[in-house]
């Protein structure tokens, strides 16, 4: 059902059925920090068994309206919450600003800094801002960063063909997406989702521990999901999604 389900959630947001990746979390900041330590083995990859660099030097990028979780992860990651760059909203809509991301993105580079992760928005915890994805995947890609959108709060509109067109039009381009179906579509707590866009294994490369005395690998190995998240005993919140959709 866990597997069925991140399907069916990534093909709304106009991920490939067949590649989408993902695990049901117990909440949004998981889901969150699970994307931020994908892109991390993405871009640094020796991070998961040696720790940063002093060469390293990441930085990741936010809207200043985010979601306190971002910089949590950025602690929780060891990279540090003043490395992950607050980008300026516009203060009527509360959208980030693309131009200002730009120029965030290339200010450090020039200060000999590695830019990997940048978060956007739909749906933010105040104004229920939802950010330009177009704009932003034109920016993470030009520059080869890792573009995850928090949808946590906003992300149950996706079921709305209007809001597919406007307030989600472009969220397909992204790398992975949070969603909690335990906001909007009411499933009990709790109940959250990362989905990742065509990029196989990239949850269970940046979380595995190689516990081979747990993980054994056989042909149900696909339905044992256990090493691509940071939990070890899962409650079976599956069951509470799959019932409700």
């Amino acid at each position: 059902m866990e597997v069925e389900c991140v399907k069916l959630l990534g093909k709304e947001f106009g991920y490939n059925p067949d590649t989408v990746d993902g695990t049901l979390n117990p909440g949004g900041t998981m889901s969150n920090m699970m994307a931020l330590f994908a892109a991390r083995h993405e871009h640094f990859p020796h991070v998961r068994l040696e720790g940063w660099r002093t060469e390293d030097r990441p930085v990741g990028f936010t809207p200043a309206q985010s979601h306190y979780s971002i910089s949590r992860g950025a602690m929780v990651c060891g990279m540090g919450m003043n490395q992950m760059i607050d980008v300026p909203c516009d203060r009527i809509t509360g959208q980030m600003i693309p131009e200002e991301l730009d120029k965030a993105i290339d200010r450090e580079i020039a200060k000999g800094n590695k830019p990997f992760f940048v978060n956007s928005m739909a749906g933010s915890t105040v104004m229920g801002s939802f950010d330009d994805h177009h704009a932003i995947a034109d920016i993470c890609q030009k520059h080869g960063i890792w573009h995850h959108v928090d949808a946590c709060w906003g992300g149950f509109l996706v079921f709305s063909e209007e809001a597919k067109r406007t307030l989600f039009n472009g969220i397909e381009r992204s790398d992975s997406v949070g969603l909690n179906p335990h906001k909007g579509m009411g499933v009990p707590q709790q109940n959250s989702l990362i989905l990742v866009n065509d990029k196989k294994d990239a949850l269970r490369k940046s979380n595995t521990s190689g516990a081979e005395y747990l993980f054994i690998e056989t042909e149900y190995s696909k339905y044992d999901l256990g090493d691509k998240t940071l939990s070890c005993g899962r409650r079976a919140d599956s069951l509470k999604l799959w019932m409700c959709l």
